[in-house]
């Protein structure tokens, strides 16, 4: 199956092609987790983007080298989505709740 899409990973072990998979499956549940569900915690979602972004940086240069060009959009939307996540972290800051007695 891998073959038939031309997938990168047929040339790695299976192992190896699934930690990179999982890689980006952890990114993205920890941006939704953190960014959704933890804003308040800006330097831990900071962090968690600039994986993100590293991550597809380097799945850019695995396609580039394969010459799978046509892959390297996908690869350029996540990392956008995942440096406006970085961004709305240096924008936007969480006000603590005010006390009312």
């Amino acid at each position: 199956m891998l073959e038939q899409h031309h997938a990168w990973t047929n040339a790695l072990p299976d192992f190896l092609g699934r930690a990179v998979g999982l890689s980006e499956l952890i990114a993205a549940t920890l941006l939704l987790i953190f960014g959704l569900f933890r804003p308040e915690r800006p330097g831990i979602v900071a962090g968690v983007a600039l994986y993100a972004i590293a991550n597809q940086a380097s799945a850019a240069l695995v396609h580039t080298t394969r010459g799978e060009i046509a892959a390297l959009p996908q690869n350029a939307v996540l990392a956008a989505l995942a440096a406006l996540v970085l961004a709305a972290t240096r924008f936007h800051q969480v006000q603590p709740e005010e006390n009312e007695g």
